[in-house]
């Protein structure tokens, strides 16, 4: 893979004490003084290209910054010199009452609209409601402009997909069709969710399930073979 490395979407935070971005997937991010090369901070992205560093030390305004994304694939890189502004005094949210609340689009890093949802400012911080699943805030700093739209990043820490058992009320009962590997029906029976699992009624005797996973799936029919008795 020859991919040429990115390095884009590059923001500091309005104090100076954090910077994220987006570059190739897995990338090395290194973040040093221009002046002296000392290393002010490292990290790598995640499987979208994604990174945040929080730096140990507040970066002050002119100070000259070089930030380094490196591919561990193929050994390329890209680079970027930052000149630090001088930090704000008084961010947007603090000027907004307490209370306001605000409609907020929610975007991906190349600007793909993901769905809205809405800005609650409480006391001196802001809440943001109904973020879409699997998602979470790239930078939580976004907040405190109280903006228009905020940024997004796929949250590889919870499932990327969840199983159908898990959408079903508990309660709910399903007619299931019994059919042995080759596909012949054997009988019928029933599913119930019970809780957060799936329990399987009038299975054939000398039967058994193949895969008890099968249930979660809260299928048609359900793959069974014969049990063997000693």
């Amino acid at each position: 893979d020859t991919k040429a490395v990115t390095l884009t979407n590059v923001r500091l935070t309005p104090y100076n004490d954090q910077i994220s971005g987006t570059t190739n997937p897995f990338a090395t991010i290194k973040i040093e003084s221009v002046k002296d090369k000392t290393l002010i901070g490292q990290t790598t992205s995640d499987k979208s290209g994604y990174f945040t560093i929080n730096l140990k030390n507040k970066l002050y305004k002119g100070e000259n910054i070089k930030i380094t994304a490196m591919d561990k694939k193929t050994g390329g890189n890209t680079a970027l010199i930052l000149v630090v502004p001088e930090p704000v005094s008084q961010l947007p949210a603090e000027k907004i009452p307490n209370g306001t609340t605000k409609k907020v689009t929610f975007v991906k890093a190349d600007g793909t609209k993901i769905g809205e949802g809405e800005l609650v400012k409480e006391g001196t911080s802001v809440k943001v409601n109904n973020l879409p699943g699997n998602y979470k805030l790239i930078d939580k700093s976004q907040l405190l402009q109280w903006p228009d739209q905020l940024t997004l990043n796929e949250d590889t820490s919870k499932s990327v997909s969840t199983l159908p058992a898990e959408k079903i009320p508990n309660g709910a009962t399903k007619k299931v069709i019994f059919v042995k590997a080759d596909g012949t029906k054997i009988g019928e029976g029933e599913l119930v969710k019970e809780g957060t699992s799936v329990k399987v009624n009038n299975l054939p005797g000398n039967y058994k399930l193949i895969d008890k996973s099968q249930l979660l799936q809260w299928p048609d029919q359900l793959t069974i073979i014969e049990e063997t008795k000693n």
